[in-house]
């Protein structure tokens, strides 16, 4: 195990062993742990619904339906046995096939090991680097992303600190760790009113349960359209509100993840009128204010601030995600 701690600036490390476990930083309300490995390795954030793969866990739906549809005799399915068990355990190899395949792990345990060394001999800079290339050839990951903000908080970039853990809280919406760190590192720099951050939902559980729900209501449709029974039209229309409410719930999280949120820069920023460089300055903005984007125009973005004020700032004074 690995602790190491920081106050006023000073640094004290332990080490046992090869494994990269807990470093912890605590300075104030402020508490930072390093993501060890293992933890890198469990946080790749990729979205279901960017990966066309998954798309192929819509064909057993028409598929079953079609069977349906063209099988003889009129003697309604039982609940159990038979061809409906034998087909829902088709589907459900199918799904697990198919998120196997999607979800296979990158390997990148090299690129994560050389980053979690260069940050233990105080190669914070070289750390960034390490975990970036970790991140651009296996995907986003929150838990690097983490440990770059560390990195960038240790060499006293908290502007850069703050926005790496607001890409965090992005990629994976449902770890209240790093939504204490952002918490506490704003009240350390004094922050007030900032934007919020996205809701604790990601988007992958409501599009997994479309998946599902589109499956069961192209199934029951076939049954109803086969039988023409009550039961099955009741069923059919449940199926399709759950599918509906998925649906919303799942666009519900986008919007929420994709908010255009900036965050100013290690040098601070100002907010004028109008986005001309010979303007007045309007509002000075500490380094680590959070501003949602509303345009862009000038070399400039258009940003309200959590007060709901609103003006002009340099692109280049703010850190902006990009989709």
């Amino acid at each position: 195990m690995i602790a190491a701690f920081v106050a006023l600036g000073t640094a004290v490390w332990s080490q046992e062993g090869h494994r990269f476990q807990v470093e912890r930083y605590d300075s104030g309300v402020l508490t930072f742990s390093l993501m060890s490995e293992s933890e890198i390795e469990e946080s790749f954030g990729e979205d279901f619904h960017s990966n066309p793969l998954y798309y192929l866990c819509l064909l057993p739906g028409p598929i079953l339906s079609v069977l349906i549809l063209a099988s003889s005799g009129k003697t309604r399915p039982k609940a159990t046995g038979g061809p409906l068990r034998g087909g829902g355990t088709l589907v459900a190899v199918f799904f697990s096939v198919i998120f196997l395949i999607a979800s296979s792990d990158p390997g990148l345990s090299l690129f994560t090991q050389r980053g979690l060394s260069a940050f233990l001999s105080g190669g914070y800079s070289e750390a960034i680097e390490w975990f970036s290339k970790a991140e651009e050839v296996g995907g986003r990951n929150s838990a690097l992303r983490y440990n770059r903000a560390l990195c960038h908080f240790v060499l006293g970039r908290e502007g850069h600190a703050l926005f790496h853990l607001r890409e965090s809280i992005r990629i994976d919406p449902r770890n209240p760790a790093t939504r204490r760190v952002l918490s506490g590192l704003e009240q350390k720099l004094s922050l007030k009113s900032q934007v919020p951050p996205g809701r604790s939902i990601h988007p992958n559980p409501p599009f997994v349960f479309i998946l599902i729900f589109s499956n069961l209501s192209m199934v029951s449709l076939a049954f109803l359209l086969r039988f023409r029974q009550g039961g099955f039209f009741i069923l059919s229309t449940l199926l399709f509100i759950a599918l509906i409410g998925a649906i919303g719930v799942f666009l519900f999280a986008l919007a929420e993840r994709d908010k255009p949120v900036a965050v100013v820069a290690d040098t601070g920023g100002s907010v004028k009128r109008i986005p001309v460089d010979e303007a007045q300055e309007w509002i000075n903005l500490d380094v680590g204010t959070s501003l949602l984007v509303t345009g862009r125009a000038q070399g400039c973005y258009l940003v309200k601030t959590g007060l709901g004020l609103e003006g002009w700032i340099r692109d280049d004074s703010v850190l902006v995600h990009e989709k």
